[in-house]
């Protein structure tokens, strides 16, 4: 059983690899024909709202969905759980299609309020149809998710990416090619994850019928809903905030939050999405040690695979910038207004990683009032820090209010979880295993630092930085499993049992 779970790990560490990489290649792609420009941030700010209103009704069909449907199907069985995924499809299409009416009847007002009086095209016209596209596939790949399938539903974001990439490259540089690809890459996302669950056996049906699994779900998706609409508002307030800063400044802050989330989107999103459905399961059986044993690995291979990533990606932040993007329009002043940014952005990577994985124990638990409150006081933190960081800071003090909302975000959660199981062995066990990999991670970064100093040839700079990187990613691996041995005869001990 252990096995299988390392392998299906794996397979789909692997595709969030290749998804990500291809998410790169697309992101590359605007920097090369628009770079840091006026219309760069204009896509940008536009498709945040797709995906601001896609990513709270993902937040709650991910947090509230996969552990209703795992408990429907342990205990009235598979056809049951089909009937609540069939009739919760029925009511995610009515309510964004609603939404979507509304939206664009107001799309003239809404762009004035995102871009003021400069802008002549109206591109939230054209964009806000991806809401719909994107929300349904989300609602896809949870059911996949559930059903643990999660390999499949990976593939998806690679089509998604590729077609994107093809429209822009092969066609003319302006604002509707990117329009065009945004609308074309969402409906072929959604037509293979609908292809892909009809194929496992389920054909989603339009049945309106309010039961009382459906008002359980809207029950606690309520405030999944109002902690999800906080958290998701740093995308939206960092563009208002940002709109009066110099050109440039919300494209630079969208290519290296692309660049830092890389960790989250390969390690934290892999781990969170695997743990899951295995917490609500074991939640389902009561299993209490099994929950506990699951987060902490879970926390111990992100703390310490990212810790690193975290270090890499501001002390090179430059080198990374200039090899990813660093070509076409994206010139020197986007490189330097990236640069600033992304140093800023890789403070945030080990919060908001970490978030992701113990926000899970929670929520499969069905507590979702404690990560709503810690989400909405993250919230406000972040717009309250933001505010005043961006007067002093420019683009910069955005990005490092977003990265100090989520270290605390974190801390609030791991604070509240602990004193709950009061179990303060396990507290020094972890806090000593971060200052171990600190440690580690520090000298070998400082290594790194003063060899690549030595290297004048970029080329063999950024071969030397690749060498050394995957060299330092293996000692912390081997680290890593001397840690967990350690760690795993010391519970069995304590606990009378073999883990």
């Amino acid at each position: 059983m252990k096995d299988n779970i390392k392998i299906i790990t794996l397979l789909v560490m692997l595709f969030t690899v290749v998804s990500k990489v291809t998410g790169f290649v697309r992101e590359q792609i605007i920097a090369l024909k628009y770079g840091a420009s006026n219309t760069a941030d204009i896509f940008m700010t536009a498709f945040s709202i797709p995906v601001y209103i896609s990513n709270i009704i993902g937040g709650i069909i991910i947090s509230v969905f996969i552990p209703l449907f795992v408990e429907v199907e342990k205990k009235e069985g598979l056809q049951n759980a089909k009937e609540f995924a069939s009739r919760l499809f029925t009511f995610l299409t009515s309510v964004l299609f609603i939404l979507l009416i509304f939206l664009l009847l107001g799309n003239s007002y809404l762009e004035k309020w995102l871009f003021g009086e400069n802008i002549d095209t109206p591109v939230l016209m054209f964009i806000l149809p991806v809401t719909f596209f994107m929300s349904i596939s989300i609602f896809f790949t949870s059911y996949l998710n559930a059903n643990k399938k999660y390999v499949l539903p990976q593939f998806s974001s690679i089509v998604m990416n590729v077609a994107f990439i093809a429209i822009v490259f092969l066609l003319s540089s302006n604002i509707y090619i990117l329009l065009l690809a945004s609308i074309i890459s969402s409906i072929l996302q959604l037509l293979y994850l609908y292809w892909t669950i009809v194929k496992q056996g389920f054909r989603p049906k339009l049945q309106f019928k309010f039961d009382s699994k459906l008002k359980e779900f809207l029950i606690l998706a309520l405030p999944i809903f109002l902690g999800s609409m906080s958290v998701q508002s740093f995308t939206i307030f960092d563009k208002i905030f940002a709109k009066n800063l110099p050109e440039g400044s919300i494209s630079s802050l969208g290519y290296a939050q692309k660049l830092t989330q890389l960790p989250m989107g390969i390690i934290a999103t892999t781990i969170s999405t695997i743990i899951f459905s295995k917490l609500a399961e074991y939640v389902a059986t009561k299993e209490y040690k099994l929950i506990n044993n699951t987060l902490f690995n879970g926390l111990k291979v992100t703390t310490i695979i990212t810790l690193p990533l975290v270090l890499m990606f501001y002390i090179y932040s430059e080198a990374i910038t200039e090899f990813i993007y660093g070509r076409g329009a994206f010139d020197n002043k986007a490189i330097n207004l990236t640069v600033e940014a992304m140093k800023m952005y890789s403070l945030g990577i080990i919060g908001s990683s970490l978030t992701m994985i113990i926000s899970r124990v929670f929520l499969s638990s069905k507590r979702v009032k404690i990560v709503v409150l810690s989400n909405i006081g993250s919230a406000i933190v972040n717009v309250i820090l933001a505010f005043f960081l961006v007067k002093f800071y420019g683009h910069k003090g955005l990005a490092l209010a977003n990265s100090i909302a989520y270290t605390l975000n974190f801390l609030v959660l791991f604070t509240i979880y602990f004193i709950e199981q009061s179990k303060e062995h396990i507290i020094k066990q972890y806090v000593v295993l971060i200052a171990k990999v600190i440690a580690v991670t520090t000298c070998m970064c400082v290594f790194m630092n003063y060899s690549l100093k030595l290297v004048n040839n970029s080329y063999v700079y950024l071969i030397c930085f690749a060498i050394l990187s995957c060299l330092l990613y293996l000692v912390l691996c081997i680290f890593l499993r001397i840690v967990t041995i350690k760690d795993l005869k010391i519970q069995s001990k304590e606990q009378g049992e073999s883990v």
